[in-house]
């Protein structure tokens, strides 16, 4: 589907569309794009549990900058096929992103394309720029990535995880995402609340995969070149920033910003403003 709509005088399309994988799994896409052709074109990979549908408002935002926005929900995740809170390898998302990334590209032959991931959605960005070391990706931004919890994981947990893992791998946990840790803009919680294509699970298998990879990027992080933008909310209570900031000194083209006041979800919070500024001033755009 595409539409071409109007959003306070600017004229945009925007699309909503499946993709098959390798796997044969459908993966879900949203775009948000300016009338006229992108110069350049971000990639969002979104967090756990939530999907690409809560990127509007930077979708809305970036296009009258006059950039490109795709986003898609990650396999098991909104629109896209998958259990929810469940895969069996963390290449999954990796492919997804690959075949994503191979879409855009097809679709704009001269974008310059950002990678844009927040939370999980940043640790999956993050594996992409080590694995697959595309040279698609023009630059990268990082909001709040997974790789340091800002509460550790309760023992009991943890031993659950270690016994189940190869036993009953798609057993699925609450993930003990509480909204309110999210922002502190009353409007974004009632809206996650209320969000059907919003899930609160986590399966072993996923999480067992998610804690090799934050390893692997703590090992790797130096071999990523591009200009990277690292963000995090300093009162962020889900993911601790120290996560990024250690990331950041091995990263050699890389920047950090830590916001005081601000939640797990910047580009949501009542200073996202401050946070679109910071974006606006990387993508060089005015």
């Amino acid at each position: 589907m595409i539409l071409l709509v109007s959003q306070h005088s600017l004229k945009m399309k925007f699309s909503e569309k499946y993709i098959i994988l390798k796997n044969k799994n459908k993966i879900f896409i949203r775009s948000w794009l300016p009338e006229q052709k992108a110069k350049k074109c971000i990639l969002i990979i979104h967090g756990l549990g939530e999907h690409s549908g809560r990127y509007e408002d930077f979708g809305l935002r970036l296009t009258k900058k006059k950039i490109g926005i795709y986003s898609f929900d990650l396999p098991g995740h909104g629109n896209s096929d998958g259990r929810k809170g469940h895969i069996q390898k963390f290449s999954e998302f990796i492919d997804a992103t690959e075949q994503v990334l191979i879409h855009i590209r097809r679709n704009n032959l001269e974008c310059q394309i950002v990678l844009f991931g927040h939370s999980l959605g940043g640790l999956i960005a993050l594996n992409f720029l080590i694995d697959r070391e595309s040279r698609e990706i023009e630059s990268a931004i990082i909001s709040s990535p997974w790789i340091k919890l800002a509460i550790e994981v309760p023992k009991y947990l943890l031993n659950i995880q270690r016994v189940f893992k190869n036993l009953f791998p798609s057993f699925s946990l609450n993930n003990r995402i509480n909204p309110q840790d999210l922002s502190k803009d009353r409007k974004i919680i009632n809206e996650y609340i209320n969000d059907k294509n919003v899930h609160d699970r986590i399966s072993i298998k996923l999480y067992s995969e998610v804690v090799n990879s934050i390893q692997l990027v703590k090992e790797k992080s130096e071999k990523i070149k591009i200009r990277t933008l690292i963000y995090h909310g300093k009162n962020d209570r889900l993911i601790s920033y120290h996560g990024s900031e250690e990331i950041n000194k091995k990263i050699n083209n890389s920047e950090i910003n830590i916001l005081n006041n601000v939640y797990h979800e910047p580009h949501n919070d009542i200073e996202k403003d401050l946070v679109f500024d910071k974006i606006y001033k990387f993508l060089e755009i005015k």
